[in-house]
């Protein structure tokens, strides 16, 4: 699916993008390989982000949803809904 949101670790080593077919998915961009998918939302994902220490991918989309979670493993940390398109 069409990617619509990028963003960037602090190192410049990893990305996470969102894109249309609902996932967030964390790339390592040395090896050009994806390694997490986050799939939690149910529409198009339009915004991507990292916490600070890298550790926490942020996602929210056209489902209403935002949520946190950890990079390392995919599991939710917290979701916040019902907050119309992000």
């Amino acid at each position: 699916a069409s990617v619509w949101a990028v963003s960037l670790s602090a190192d410049g080593k990893y990305a996470i993008s969102g894109s249309m077919d609902g996932t967030a998915r964390v790339w390592n961009l040395a090896a050009n390989q994806e390694v997490r998918k986050y799939a939690e939302h149910s529409g198009l994902v339009s915004a991507v982000a990292f916490n600070p220490n890298g550790k926490w991918g942020i996602s929210g989309g056209f489902d209403g949803v935002v949520a946190a979670w950890k990079v390392a493993d995919g599991s939710e940390i917290w979701r916040v809904e019902k907050l119309g398109v992000v």
